[in-house]
């Protein structure tokens, strides 16, 4: 009966995600939740030539090869239209039509990491790559052991070690059913890899530089002597950590310079904005206990410190939307901070630090599934469906 309920469930709902444009209509959310002060200072942080014109004919069109229904790096909670797949704390995976009132348990695996195009879910552990049916059946698509992943429309990316905990390895890709496992870099990678625009980014292990070579081509490049890799985004530029001089830094693809985004930095990315906070240093090297939280668009290449103020050193940020810096502490708690408030006064939002996806914040109270509109009043819960 379970598997009946399950699998209409899934029918109905894979229907109504295919009846929109997801990707476009992620986008234009993403634009619209997020409310910065309109006066802002740009800071004066260019460490080689400034970035070209957005606008310039040196500047080629991007061509969008995966959809923003994927979840290319996975998490613990993804969102693709009216979908969630995610992982319930201590029980395993589950899935809920987030305009119901029910959610289902399908899985009792407990990985990292679950990843959800729309319409199949796949994980992996110590014991290999799989993917998981809405009928709870598993299929393992690959034995090899990773510790990341990475999903485009077509197929899976992943780093296949020679030994459970070991970050390196040869970068592996195999079809979503479990064919044509080839290696794609038979130069071993260290630390994260990301997958953008036909090309991979990864560290060498063997120079330590962060590179970049095409999928389905000979083409490589250098891009930075040393770093490790943080994310692309589909603007053409890049974000990779300098850890040794503490940095996240961004790299323009397109012109081959960059900028440092900030010390010691935390960072999120909402659509087309990348918010960083970051350490102050002060002029002897030293840093202090002030955070300044400073927006990048990838459109208009327009930096903004957003704002500064005092934080006890242990806080992470979380997330940025509808005017507020929300930021969780050790304790799992999760505080918010006005963008335009002189005062720079905390609010406690949350006891628990939630998963933000789109303006909403996903969290559990018990078998319950909250599901908060930060922006307004309004909540709505899913129960556990036995």
């Amino acid at each position: 009966m379970k598997k009946i309920i399950v699998a209409a469930l899934l029918t109905a709902l894979f229907a109504l995600t295919a009846c929109f444009d997801i990707a476009e209509e992620i986008g234009q959310d993403t634009q619209n939740e997020t409310k910065v002060p309109e006066t802002m200072v740009i800071p004066n942080n260019i460490d080689h030539a400034p970035e070209i014109d957005p606008e310039s004919e040196a500047i080629e069109e991007h061509t969008e090869i995966r959809g923003l229904e994927i979840t290319p790096e996975g998490g613990r909670f993804i969102i693709a239209g009216g979908a969630a797949v995610f992982v319930k704390p201590n029980e395993g995976i589950a899935l809920a039509n987030i305009g119901g009132e029910q959610y289902y348990m399908i899985s009792d695996a407990l990985p990292d990491r679950v990843f959800f195009d729309g319409t199949e879910i796949f994980y992996f552990t110590e014991e290999g790559i799989f993917s998981l049916g809405s009928d709870g059946e598993t299929v393992c698509l690959a034995d090899d052991c990773t510790y990341q992943m990475w999903l485009d429309s077509e197929r899976i990316y992943y780093v296949k070690q020679k030994y459970p905990g070991e970050n390196k390895g040869e970068l592996w890709a195999v079809d979503k059913d479990g064919g044509n496992a080839v290696v794609i870099l038979p130069e071993r990678i260290k630390g994260s890899f990301c997958v953008d625009n036909g090309w991979v980014y990864f560290t060498s292990e063997k120079s330590g530089a962060i590179c970049r070579s095409m999928l389905y081509g000979s083409v490589s490049e250098t891009l930075v002597e040393s770093g490790e890799i943080a994310f692309t985004t589909d603007t053409g530029l890049y974000y990779y950590e300098d850890v040794a001089v503490g940095l996240l830094r961004r790299y323009g693809l397109r012109t081959a310079s960059y900028i440092a985004a900030g010390a010691y930095a935390d960072w999120v990315e909402t659509g087309e904005i990348v918010y960083v906070l970051s350490r102050n240093e002060k002029e002897n090297g030293d840093i202090d206990n002030l955070f300044t939280l400073t927006s990048y668009d990838g459109n208009t290449y327009e930096i903004r410190d957003l704002i500064t103020f005092e934080n006890i050193g242990d806080d992470r940020l979380e997330y940025v939307a509808d005017g507020y810096a929300y930021l969780s502490r050790n304790n799992g708690s999760v505080y918010r901070i006005r963008l335009d408030d002189a005062e720079q006064i905390k609010e406690e939002a949350y006891d628990v630090t939630p998963a933000f996806i789109d303006g909403k914040a996903y969290y559990f109270i018990g078998n319950d599934l909250v599901i908060d509109d930060i922006a307004g009043e309004d909540s709505k819960i899913l129960k556990l469906q036995k």
